[in-house]
């Protein structure tokens, strides 16, 4: 399982892009896989959007878990861990496909 670092910044890969197709939000991106290039498109729900266009290159991933409890007026500590969990397993994916990389500054 990889660890996610709550106070770093992680950064969109180059080779990944988005589109809005049929009013989904769609991510494709370009992996390489033992030396083959293979495409993979991922579809995401209206959280998944709002952590992904927070992933903006200045934003820790704590920031980002406290503007979506913020977004969604969460107020209550079980949601607050609910929303910590989701954005922590969202992060997981991204990196686990190098989708994102954690930023060196």
């Amino acid at each position: 399982m990889l660890d996610i670092n709550y106070d770093k910044i992680y950064i969109i890969r180059d080779s990944v892009r988005t589109r809005e197709v049929h009013g989904e939000f769609v991510i494709f991106s370009m992996i390489s896989w033992s030396g083959k290039i293979e495409d993979e498109i991922f579809i995401l729900n209206e959280t998944g959007k709002f952590i992904w266009e927070q992933m903006d290159g200045k934003k820790r991933i704590k920031d980002i878990i406290k503007n979506l409890s913020l977004e969604f007026d969460c107020s209550d500590e079980e949601t607050k861990v609910e929303i910590k969990n989701d954005v922590t397993d969202f992060v997981r994916k991204l990196l686990k496909r190098e989708i994102i990389i954690e930023s060196q500054e």
